[in-house]
């Protein structure tokens, strides 16, 4: 589970990162499955540590 999870999570943000600055002009969407937003790992914290505003698609 680490390896699909964890491990992954924490390259996630630096690729979402990546595609961002590769063309910020653009608008991005990323789709992320429910296990990638639990854990110390979080994606959507991560992110948050990185200077982003996550807004979720739906409450």
């Amino acid at each position: 589970m680490k390896t699909l999870l964890d491990d992954r999570d924490i390259t996630m943000p630096d690729t979402i990162a990546k595609v961002h600055s590769e063309k910020p002009e653009n608008s991005h969407f990323f789709a992320v499955g429910a296990a990638h937003y639990t854990g110390a790992t979080a994606n959507q914290d991560l992110l948050t540590k990185k200077g982003y505003t996550i807004t979720p698609a739906f409450k």
